[in-house]
């Protein structure tokens, strides 16, 4: 099970900071590539509009491995990133 944490974040698009607040509660995991190189978990996108401008991000969550202990990290998915 995940431990619920939040995220703020700012719009990228019109650089308004706090905009968006995303919760881990919000992700399901919809695929698994964990193996040689780890716990590899595929989490679903949740998308949120600026207020603002109007413009539309996509978040996802991931994992961050440091010193051997694995972290889950919600973040912005970028226009060049590309999810399964």
């Amino acid at each position: 099970m995940i431990e619920k944490f939040d995220e703020t974040f700012g719009c990228g698009w019109c650089e308004t900071e706090n905009v968006f607040t995303v919760s881990s509660n919000e992700f399901t995991e919809v695929d698994d590539f964990s193996g040689l190189h780890g716990w590899c978990p595929v989490f679903n996108k949740v998308k949120r509009v600026c207020p603002h401008c109007g413009e539309k991000t996509e978040f996802t969550m991931g994992v961050e491995t440091t010193r051997g202990r694995d972290w889950l990290l919600i973040h912005e998915i970028e226009d060049t990133e590309e999810l399964a």
